[in-house]
C-alpha cells in the first residue's frame, strides 16, 4: 500500500509527466508541419529580417518587421549553430511549445491537481484545435505564451510560500513576456492589482514592498529618460512608444465600431430594434466567444477538468 502512495506521489510530482508533455509537443509540431509545410507571411518577414540582421543591416531588417528580439534569436542560433534560418526558426518555435505545454501542466500542479486532472489538462492542451494549427508558424506568439504561463506559476507558487525568488521570477518572466508583445502588460499590471487581495501574511507584505520599490524606480527612470531624450531632441523606438501606438489603435477600432454599429442601427425594422442596436451586438459578440472556447479548449475534456478538479490556492506557512 505504501508503496502504491510513494508511485502515485512520484507520478503527480516527479518528471515524468514533463517529459509526457516534451514527447507530445514533438510530436504534434511535426505532424503539423507535416500537414502544413507553407511558411505563414510573418514567419517570412522573420527570415528576411534575420537575415538581414545577422549581416549586420539592421535598418532593412527593421524594414520587415520591428521585434528585433524575435528575430535576432534566429539569426543568432542560425550564425552560431550552422543551421540554417528556417531550420532555427523551427527550433525555437518548437522550444517555446514545449514550454509552453510544461508550464501548463506546473501550474495545475502548482494548485495541487492529482494526477487524472494533470493527464486531462495534457489531454486539454494537446486536443486544442486552432493551437494545433498554429504550430508550424513562425510567430512570437509561442514565446509570450510560455514566459505568461511560467510567470502565472511564480506568482501562484509566490503567493502559497511567500518566498521571494518566485517573486523576482514572476517580474522576470513577465518582463520577458513583454519584449515579446506590449500586452503582456495587461497582465503584470492585472496580477500586481490582484495580488494583494488573494495574499496573505508574509507574502502580502513582502509584495507591497517589493510593489512600492519598483513602482518608484520605474518612475524615477522613466522620468530620467524623458528628461535625456527631452534635452537631446532624440527620437526612439521605446516601449512607451509602442504602448502610445497600439492605444491609437484601441480608439480607431473603438471609433470603427461606433460607426459600423450605427450603420446596423439604421437598417434596423423599428424603434424598438434601433434603440436594442448594442444589445444584439454584445450578445452576438458574447456568443462568438462562447463558441470559439468550447471549440478551442475542446470543451467536452475542459468539463471533464472542471468537473472532477479540486483545485485550490491555500498559501503555506513561510518557512
Amino acid at each position: 500500500m505504501n508503496q502504491s502512495k510513494i508511485r502515485l506521489a512520484t507520478f503527480e510530482k516527479g518528471p515524468l509527466l514533463y517529459f509526457v508533455c516534451t514527447l507530445i509537443s514533438i510530436f504534434l509540431f511535426a505532424l503539423s508541419l507535416y500537414v502544413d509545410d507553407i511558411i505563414n507571411n510573418d514567419g517570412m518577414d522573420y527570415i528576411y529580417a534575420a537575415y538581414e540582421y545577422i549581416n549586420g543591416d539592421l535598418n532593412r531588417a527593421l524594414n520587415y518587421r520591428n521585434e528585433t528580439l524575435f528575430y535576432s534569436q534566429i539569426g543568432i542560433l542560425s550564425k552560431y549553430s550552422g543551421l540554417s534560418l528556417l531550420q532555427s526558426a523551427y527550433a525555437l518555435s518548437l522550444c517555446a511549445q514545449i514550454a509552453l505545454m510544461c508550464g501548463f501542466l506546473a501550474v495545475i500542479r502548482e494548485l495541487g491537481a492529482s494526477a487524472l486532472i494533470q493527464v486531462l489538462a495534457i489531454m486539454v492542451v494537446a486536443s486544442m484545435v486552432h493551437f494545433n494549427e498554429l504550430r508550424p508558424h513562425i510567430i512570437k506568439g509561442f514565446g509570450f505564451w510560455a514566459a505568461e504561463i511560467w510567470a502565472l506559476w511564480a506568482i501562484i507558487s509566490f503567493a502559497r510560500t511567500g518566498r521571494w525568488h518566485y517573486l523576482f521570477g514572476w517580474l522576470a518572466l513577465s518582463s520577458l513576456a513583454l519584449l515579446f508583445r506590449i500586452e503582456a502588460i495587461v497582465y503584470l499590471v492585472g496580477l500586481a492589482i490582484l495580488l494583494p487581495f488573494i495574499t496573505k501574511g508574509v507574502a502580502r507584505n513582502r509584495f507591497l514592498l517589493f510593489f512600492i520599490v519598483i513602482v518608484s524606480m520605474t518612475l524615477a527612470i522613466g522620468l530620467v529618460n524623458q528628461q535625456y531624450f527631452d534635452n537631446t531632441d532624440r527620437q526612439q523606438f521605446t516601449s512607451s512608444i509602442k504602448f502610445e501606438r497600439e492605444l491609437s489603435r484601441a480608439r480607431q477600432i473603438a471609433d470603427t465600431l461606433s460607426e459600423q454599429k450605427e450603420r446596423i442601427r439604421d437598417t434596423m425594422p423599428n424603434k424598438w430594434a434601433r434603440n436594442s442596436t448594442s444589445h444584439f451586438l454584445i450578445g452576438g459578440l458574447l456568443f462568438e466567444v462562447a463558441k470559439i472556447l468550447l471549440y478551442t479548449t475542446n470543451g467536452f475534456l475542459l468539463i471533464l477538468a472542471l468537473t472532477y478538479g479540486k483545485a485550490k490556492l491555500l498559501p503555506k506557512k513561510a518557512s
